[in-house]
């Protein structure tokens, strides 16, 4: 979450008295008289399946209306800033009083400025209204979603193996760097922190790259499958830093969780997921290597692209619970309630965002989740959606059959 915000919250719910929106490009700003306010759209997810995954790796999108604007946009770096002014103390009512960015009789008008998209603009299409321009732009993320990886990650690991002195390795954390590399995207000082298999040794065969992988497969794909093995998410932030979401708590990560009071609308399911008890990863093709019991949980099925192309993981694979107190998908690590919830104008929540949300139910009085995916309407009446999907048990007929 945007923690500045954060701290200020009720503040800006209860006392906003002007929202502006503003798309800043390189050379030139569009103001908020050109945008269609309510036309305004951000969608940020790390999981938007059906069932349970780690890995993330989604494309952002923003989608907006402008008016009047000549500037090409196509293809034109974006930052999207929304910018709040607020009452700060208690505003009686007055025939004489209004809100102005001067101390006034009870008052204090105060603001903050926000930076909650970066990205670049795909399409540029004009509605019948030919004065009224549609503009589409997704973060970096879509960069890697638009690359084939087969052919560069079999060259990448062969030359490796290949052109390096005898018994060269590469590490998980090497392939994460080269990823990020080849699409020019700055790479940022992982540490060891919790990724708790960056330097863990993928024993590669590249002939099973060849045979394995799909041509279809692309960058976002394998970076998908390097998050996975490090228990994380990968999402740009709205800054378009890239940010690694670890929901699980150790020593390591204080989670700061976002209690929701008010909402519009809230629904939720009768259920947690079950605790994870069993993991299955695939390797040399067709082979699997399980860990954990299937007893009495949920069963996480994995189709790794990376692991696929390996001959060893039971290194990487038991690192999930290395057993020192650190556990990063057993147990209750990601016993969540699956709902959906309208929270009015939070734009400061953001995909991977710890909630508690109070209900009027006896039987479930909280509900405590994750934000896997968060869509923002309009600016004037924001509207902000946070959801969870879920189901109680994964992988249930595996374990039924086992």
């Amino acid at each position: 979450m945007i923690k500045s915000l954060y701290k200020i919250e009720n503040e800006i719910l209860d006392n906003v008295t002007e929202t502006k929106l503003s798309l800043v490009f390189d050379d030139f700003t569009i103001s908020g008289d050109k945008i269609i306010a309510e036309s305004f759209e951000l969608n940020n997810s790390i999981l938007d399946e059906s069932e349970f995954k780690l890995g993330g790796c989604i494309v952002s999108q923003m989608n907006v209306s402008l008016i009047n604007v000549s500037e090409n946009l196509s293809g034109k770096k974006v930052k999207v800033y929304i910018e709040q002014s607020y009452n700060t103390n208690i505003l009686y009512p007055s025939n004489e009083l209004f809100p102005t960015t001067v101390l006034l009789p009870m008052t204090t008008i105060k603001s903050c400025t926000s930076c909650i998209f970066t990205g670049y603009v795909y399409s540029v299409k004009c509605e019948n209204n030919r004065n009224i321009k549609k503009v589409i732009a997704f973060d970096d993320m879509y960069r890697l979603s638009q690359i084939y990886c087969k052919d560069w990650f079999y060259n990448w690991v062969y030359h490796r193996y290949e052109d390096s002195k005898p018994g060269q390795s590469i590490t998980v954390g090497e392939l994460m760097n080269a990823i990020l590399d080849h699409v020019e995207i700055p790479t940022i000082s992982f540490g060891l922190g919790n990724f708790f298999n960056m330097l863990k040794e993928l024993k590669f065969d590249y002939k099973l790259i060849e045979s394995t992988i799909n041509s279809k497969a692309t960058l976002a794909d394998l970076f998908n499958a390097c998050c996975e093995l490090n228990a994380c998410f990968a999402i740009f932030n709205g800054s378009g830093d890239l940010k690694f979401k670890t929901l699980y708590d150790t020593p390591l990560i204080t989670q700061d969780k976002a209690n929701i009071s008010t909402y519009s609308n809230l629904t939720f399911e009768d259920y947690t997921m079950k605790p994870i008890t069993l993991i299955s990863f695939p390797y040399s093709k067709d082979k699997t290597f399980k860990y954990g019991s299937s007893e009495k949980g949920s069963y996480y099925q994995s189709d790794n692209i990376i692991t696929r192309c390996c001959t060893d993981i039971g290194e990487i694979v038991t690192a999930f619970h290395d057993n020192k107190s650190h556990n990063y998908i057993f147990n209750n690590v990601y016993v969540y309630r699956p709902y959906s919830a309208d929270i009015f104008g939070r734009y400061w929540i953001e995909a991977g965002d710890v909630v508690s949300i109070p209900t009027c139910y006896n039987d479930v009085t909280e509900v405590n989740s994750f934000v896997f995916t968060r869509t923002l309407k309009g600016i004037n009446g924001m509207t902000c959606t946070i959801s969870a999907k879920g189901v109680e048990f994964l992988g249930k007929d595996e374990l039924i059959n086992e």
